[in-house]
């Protein structure tokens, strides 16, 4: 299971990997509204009302975020050298995206057929050398 803070990092990976269009996207998000409302419904039947709850029920969420937030914090956190970091924060995937944002679309497919032949290092210099 992804990671709420992880799914736009896994949307754009697949999405720079051609796995997946923005059409695919939109698509999915266009059924959302059904999909919640089917799951409303289902939960109004297992409620024996036959109408949605005004309220919403409790979520286990907030109780366990009240939880790791009064947790000890660590004392062994990594603190900053100051120097600043090189790559991308999402590593070297984040960095081919980023790179591949800057260039036009044209580029793309050819730099994603280097990525699939030589592998991602040599995709992120072909897309640095084509970004200059």
């Amino acid at each position: 299971m992804v990671k709420p803070e992880l799914a736009q990092w896994v949307l754009e990976g697949l999405r720079a990997d051609g796995k997946v269009t923005q059409a695919e996207i939109n698509s999915i998000l266009a059924r959302l509204p059904q999909e919640i409302a089917a799951i409303e419904a289902r939960l109004a039947s297992l409620r024996g009302s036959g109408a949605v709850a005004s309220k919403p029920a409790p979520s286990a969420r907030p109780a366990a975020a009240a939880v790791k937030a009064s947790a000890p914090k660590s004392s062994a956190t990594k603190k900053s050298s100051g120097s600043k970091s090189k790559g991308h924060v999402r590593g070297p995937a984040g960095t081919l995206i980023v790179l591949l944002r800057s260039l036009p679309e044209k580029a793309h497919a050819r730099i994603h057929e280097i990525r699939a032949k030589q592998g991602l290092r040599a995709a992120i210099d072909a897309a640095r050398a084509e970004a200059k």
